[in-house]
């Protein structure tokens, strides 16, 4: 897997397809942490170096590539009328 920068914020990201054929933007390399048990109340973790997070949820621009948030185009605007 290349990285490569996020159109929007410019952190690295990779693509990959998950189980469905579907494509996933990914962290390059996000920090994952999983609790692997707790010790006297305090809970254990360790870093899961084969996980990788969901870009869209750490992207600062991610609503610029979600179809159901992006701005409605203004008809006046798009026509280029006055």
């Amino acid at each position: 897997m290349s990285a490569k920068p996020c159109r929007g914020c410019g952190k690295l990201v990779v693509f990959a397809k998950d189980p469905d054929g579907k494509w996933q933007v990914l962290d390059a390399s996000a920090p994952v942490w999983r609790q692997s048990g707790v010790k006297e109340g305090v809970a254990q973790v360790v870093r899961d170096s084969k996980a990788m997070v969901s870009h869209f949820s750490t992207c600062a621009d991610a609503n610029k590539f979600s179809a159901s948030k992006k701005p409605e185009r203004n008809f006046y605007e798009a026509e280029g009328a006055d």
